[in-house]
């Protein structure tokens, strides 16, 4: 590919690497057989390629995370959102049915010892 060199300290068949790989990203498919002859020429240029790739992909994990992040962000907003508006509405509760209250009930052995209330004064 290119012979110029900066002070970097990548060597020459990751230079070249690293420009395959961007060539690959922008044009794809129209410099893949270029770039396979390049690749399987020299175990050094796959090396160079894998290192160059590995280190790509690596980098671009923290952006996909900050925009899982954002999602999760958003999504949870949106919930809590929701349950406010539901609070302000006064959304109606459901409510207990109270029973009423069962009539007690007399015994026979409870009715012997139940007070009497006679209109008799007292002698």
């Amino acid at each position: 590919m290119s012979g110029d060199h900066d002070d970097s300290p990548l060597s020459q068949a990751e230079h070249e690497a690293v420009e395959w790989l961007s060539r690959l990203r922008e044009g794809g498919r129209r410099y893949q057989s270029e770039f396979e002859e390049w690749y399987s020429a020299d175990q050094t240029h796959a090396d160079a390629y894998d290192r160059v790739l590995a280190t790509y992909e690596e980098a671009r994990r923290p952006a996909r995370s900050a925009r899982s992040r954002q999602y999760w962000g958003m999504a949870i907003a949106s919930i809590a959102a929701v349950l406010a508006l539901f609070a302000y509405l006064g959304v109606p509760k459901r409510r207990r049915v109270r029973r009423p209250a069962r009539p007690m009930r007399l015994t026979p052995k409870s009715a012997k010892s139940a007070p009497s209330h006679s209109m008799t004064a007292p002698r």
